[in-house]
């Protein structure tokens, strides 16, 4: 039986995001449900002179209702390195900012076409140097009729969960009964870091070490 967490991509995701990654065993992240603007799908906050700053990704006009994984990224603006100099003027008295910095530069420099391509990239890439052993599914390539509770109860029968783990804000949605049906745990994971910054905040202080987060 499995640890579930599902998870909509969103850009540089924020630190308590990884407190709930690090107890699953599979991540299936929800590349195919709708892109709202205006969200942490494409933009996320740090700190700047004890103030926080978004770093946002520009996208391209795309149709109501279209799908994460049909936005396209708009580089007609060089967003890349106004993101990095914000990062540089934030971040370079941290203890690994050289590593960080170097490391986002690096997967920035590739110019993803699509939004969810970078989003999971990132992740991965995070998962990666985090030595985290969740497999990872995208509920685009995944069989589905339902939404919202339903849709999460169904996919986790999919993986055979015993236990789904989310946030607490997913109390105001879920129907738990159907889970308590189906012999599936919901765990709830208290947000410990108040502050709703990026994990790449987290990463210039303490580097790919999990460890004082968790």
């Amino acid at each position: 039986m499995n640890k579930v967490l599902i998870h909509q991509p969103e850009y540089i995701p924020w630190v308590n995001f990884f407190l709930r990654l690090k107890k699953c065993d599979i991540l299936v992240i929800l590349d195919d449900v709708q892109f709202s603007r205006r969200s942490f799908q494409n933009r996320n906050l740090i700190i700047n002179n004890n103030n926080e700053i978004y770093l946002t990704v520009p996208v391209k006009k795309n149709k109501f209702k279209s799908k994460i994984n049909e936005i396209k990224i708009d580089y007609s603006t060089d967003w890349i390195q106004s993101h990095l100099k914000s990062l540089y003027h934030s971040y370079k008295k941290r203890e690994y900012f050289d590593i960080i910095y170097e490391d986002f530069k690096k997967i920035l420099k590739y110019k993803f076409e699509y939004l969810a391509e970078l989003n999971i990239f990132i992740l991965k890439h995070l998962i990666k140097k985090f030595n985290l052993k969740c497999k990872i599914h995208l509920s685009s390539k995944l069989d589905y009729n339902s939404q919202k509770s339903d849709l999460i109860l169904e996919i986790c029968k999919k993986f055979k969960a015993s236990e789904y783990i989310t946030g607490e804000g997913s109390k105001n949605y879920l129907k738990v009964p159907e889970f308590q049906e189906n012999q599936i745990i919901i765990s709830y994971v208290n947000n410990k870091n108040k502050l709703k910054l990026s994990i790449i905040d987290y990463l210039f202080k303490e580097g790919y070490n999990l460890e004082n987060l968790l």
